[in-house]
């Protein structure tokens, strides 16, 4: 009977556990279906964009004016939108996803800012750029929309209120500490997405790494590896002699000690030695498909792998410890399931869930670590033991300015990570 009732338990419990994910997933599925395209509508023209006819010409010239000399003089990018409705879309996602399709910003700085005002709604948003985050935090940006818009826009008076904001926003920018904005001079020598001292040293790192996995392998003797590097650093001696060059020089050594060191212990722990090797491979690919394709965000290409790896350990550790419950306790099973169900449908009531379907699947990862304090006091040993105990869970959690042209204006590959604020008049 202990035989018939474990190879019950393995049929029965893969099929629940595939309903219940369904269950956590079904919800999201028509908001996913629906997802409204009203943000792309709004093409990148200008610097100010009035979608409203609100803006008279004089006001909306001088914004731009204003906007042309700050990204001049320091090389960051502010937008101004303003548009009747933002559609289904509440005002924090649309200025999100605005923000990444017109890329505010210098790439790899981050310097962008979008001002985005929702008339019909009465809603307005500050999007903040990564590297503007020091500057504009989230409560200043709050600040800004409560002290100078929302006054300014109670008595009908958008431009005043916009232009307050957008003189505050300068204010900030202004000091905060930038890479300076390209000149008209000759641009510094780079070779792809990086500048030839990164190859450099790159290559140095790259060089030591190798040299530690030969050694390591025992497939090369060390005066060889050493005659090598000093014919490396003579090489590039040779190459440039400016104060900066020789900086790199005097650094390239010690990138070869320190990938040598690391890779040639990696090579002992072959398993980790390929882990590494490709996770270091897709770095390096997502960095050139950043730099190549505009459309590739480097932050959102190495957060969505995280984030995948995380629900899946999640997911895993949740159905090693369910599964092991089902075996020993039917009815605490049962009781504990429901339990984490009727815990996981108050959670998205309480969040919204009836009106905004995504609460479900943002819930998600809190729900699956609930399972682990849910499940969690039925030991993983494959020893079979019938005590329970409790059982320790843990998660761990080249840039190229735009500058105006006789064209119009462009974004310069920014991206945001959301921060920024929200408000109403």
């Amino acid at each position: 009977m202990p035989f018939m009732d474990r190879t019950l338990s393995d049929r029965i419990f893969p099929p629940v556990l595939l309903l219940l994910a369904l269950a956590w997933l079904l919800p999201w599925m028509p908001a996913h279906a629906e997802a409204p395209a009203e943000w792309v509508a709004l093409p990148l023209s200008e610097r100010v964009v009035d979608a409203t006819h609100t803006l008279d010409e004089a006001t909306r010239q001088r914004l731009v004016e204003k906007l042309e000399a700050l990204e001049r003089r320091r090389g960051a990018q502010i937008a101004v939108v303003m548009l009747p409705t933002t559609g289904t879309l509440d005002i924090e996602a649309f200025s999100d996803k605005l923000f990444q399709a017109w890329k505010l910003g210098r790439k790899a700085v981050d310097d962008g800012l979008l001002l985005v005002v929702a008339k019909d709604d009465r809603r307005m948003r500050i999007e903040v750029g990564y590297g503007l985050e020091g500057a504009v935090p989230d409560v200043v940006a709050g600040r800004i929309i409560r002290e100078r818009m929302a006054p300014a826009f109670r008595e009908g008076d958008y431009a005043g209120g916009i232009e307050a904001a957008v003189d505050e926003l300068i204010r900030l920018v202004d000091g905060e500490t930038l890479p300076a904005a390209a000149s008209s001079g000759a641009p510094k020598v780079s070779l792809g997405p990086l500048p030839a001292e990164a190859w450099a040293l790159l290559v140095a790192f790259i060089y030591g790494s190798l040299a530690g996995v030969l050694l390591s392998a025992r497939a090369l003797r060390w005066p060889w590896l050493l005659g090598g590097a000093l014919l490396c650093w003579l090489l590039g001696t040779l190459a440039g002699a400016s104060g900066e060059w020789m900086s790199v020089l005097l650094v390239a050594p010690l990138c070869m000690l320190v990938g040598g060191a690391t890779f040639g212990a990696l090579w002992t722990v072959r398993p980790a030695f390929y882990l590494v090797i490709g996770v270091l491979v897709y770095v390096a690919l997502l960095g050139l498909a950043a730099h190549w394709f505009s459309a590739v965000s480097f932050i959102y290409g190495l957060l969505w792998p995280a984030g995948v790896l995380m629900l899946a350990v999640l997911c895993w550790s949740n159905y090693r410890l369910m599964r092991s419950l089902w075996r020993e306790r039917r009815k605490s099973f049962h009781r504990r399931l429901w339990a984490l169900l009727a815990a996981y449908l108050l959670l998205g009531l309480l969040s919204g869930g009836l009106d905004a379907p995504l609460v479900w699947l943002a819930l998600l990862p809190f729900q699956l670590m609930l399972g682990l304090l849910v499940f969690g006091q039925v030991r993983l040993s494959g020893g079979g033991g019938g005590s329970s105990g409790s059982s320790g869970g843990g998660s761990s959690s080249s840039s190229s300015s735009s500058s105006s042209s006789s064209g119009g204006f462009s974004g310069g590959g920014g991206s945001s990570g959301g921060g920024g604020a929200s408000g109403s008049w």
